[in-house]
């Protein structure tokens, strides 16, 4: 677009203190110079229209613009976001005032393809479970499941001194570091049954801080 035409403001009106005009008119006054005609929906409408009959006469003026400009809190509102819709889909140019970009994620497909194998996930910031080698888990499992023959199921979830599962894991790496592969009374993996008290003090770390009997840090210093 060489010379500057028609843009169109959109953002949040509904629920806002004088429905946000002083924000539209803001805007108004900033783009005014910049583009031949600004289109400003705080103008568009009488007091007392109803929101479908507005957002009729809005969306008449939008698709008749050749760029939109979107406030901040656009994207909490049902008008805004149907008026960012459209100008995406009809190829309009989107601009966004100061803090009102949408913030990218990363992520995997493109929501608004129709192909197959598209499908739109956004992760960012998840813990990434898939690199677990969750093959490791078996052995842990028949760990579990002796532990609940010689104890009970989830018994050891009420919670213990944070020293007893550190030492139980403790024993069985030092057979392990030893050269022993099994534990003599189990016969399950030493490596197992240390990652099964791991975990045991990993739940207590966040359900049972009562139980934390570590030596004071200060004690601990070099």
């Amino acid at each position: 677009m060489d010379t500057p035409q028609r843009i169109y403001i959109a953002g949040p009106m509904t629920g806002i203190a004088g429905m946000n005009y002083p924000a539209f008119y803001a805007a108004e006054k900033y783009l005014q110079g910049a583009w031949t005609y600004v289109v400003n929906p705080a103008t568009l409408c009488a007091e007392g229209t109803s929101w479908g009959e507005c957002m009729r006469t809005d969306l008449a003026e939008l698709v008749r613009c050749d760029a939109i400009f979107l406030l901040p809190g656009w994207q909490q509102s049902k008008g805004a976001t149907l008026e960012h819709h459209v100008a995406e889909r009809i190829g309009l140019t989107i601009l966004y005032a100061e803090g009102a970009a949408p913030v990218r994620l990363d992520g995997v497909g493109d929501i608004d393809s129709e192909a197959k194998g598209s499908g739109a996930r956004y992760n960012s910031g998840k813990a990434k479970l898939s690199l677990i080698p969750f093959v490791t888990l078996y052995d842990e499992a028949a760990v579990w499941e002796y532990g609940e023959r010689k104890y009970k199921a989830w018994n050891w979830t009420k919670g213990m001194d944070w020293s007893i599962p550190f030492e139980c894991a403790m024993r069985h790496l030092a057979k392990w570091q030893a050269g022993e592969d099994n534990d003599e009374e189990s016969g399950l993996p030493h490596l197992a049954h240390a990652m099964c008290n791991l975990r045991m003090l990993t739940l207590y770390s966040k359900t049972f801080p009562q139980g934390d009997n570590r030596p004071p840090k200060e004690n601990l210093k070099g």
